[in-house]
């Protein structure tokens, strides 16, 4: 898992690279942000070569969160050569997220 830290290495490193990433916005006083990281560590080895997990604190990438319009944790982007392509918001079980992201990486 990536730790992003700062606009520009937001910018360069997933929005400027081709492949495909999923983006948790997370709080640390945030109880679901917390429960949900669990299930993404478990969900990486799952999708190995077809997404990049990347972790951004929330509270201290206001920028970023800023820029991206994200108003409520968690919220996970799922994001394909340079575009967001899906936004999710609020609280879900790792189940539920790992349904959204076959459906919207085709996955059967």
């Amino acid at each position: 898992m990536i730790v992003i830290s700062g606009l520009e290495t937001f910018q360069s490193k997933v929005l400027g690279s081709r492949g495909s990433f999923l983006v948790d916005f997370w709080g640390p006083s945030c109880a679901p942000c917390v429960d949900l990281n669990r299930a993404l560590e478990d969900m990486e080895d799952a999708y190995k070569g077809q997404l990049t997990f990347v972790k951004i604190n929330a509270d201290e990438e206001i920028d970023i969160a800023v820029e991206y319009g994200v108003r409520g944790l968690p919220t996970i982007f799922l994001i394909r050569d340079g575009k967001i392509q899906e936004r999710w918001i609020g609280k879900t079980s790792g189940a539920s997220l790992k349904s959204k992201l076959d459906k919207a990486l085709g996955i059967a």
